[in-house]
């Protein structure tokens, strides 16, 4: 049986990778809509700017999403029994 300390840490790490995994993932579909769809619309120096704001736009999407998981799976994992300061 792993430790609280241990299973915090894990939690931390595999909840960090997935966020990033998700953002990218998030990015590509936005990026390849934009560039199948919009792009040729546009002149090429704005394609910079909706790249970055497209980017903006998949982070605001990745925390509103892992916000959501957190909400229908914390309770399930018993996170808050993960990280609480009691002992």
């Amino acid at each position: 049986m792993l430790g609280k300390t241990t299973r915090v840490v894990l939690f931390i790490i595999l909840a960090s990778v997935g966020n990033i995994l998700l953002m990218g993932t998030i990015f590509i579909i936005l990026m390849s809509l934009y560039l199948s769809f919009l792009a040729p619309l546009f002149p090429v120096g704005v394609n910079t700017t909706l790249g970055l704001v497209l980017f903006c736009a998949s982070v605001v999407l990745t925390y509103i999403v892992y916000q959501q998981v957190l909400k229908k799976f914390g309770k399930k994992l018993k996170l808050d029994t993960l990280v609480s300061k009691k002992k």
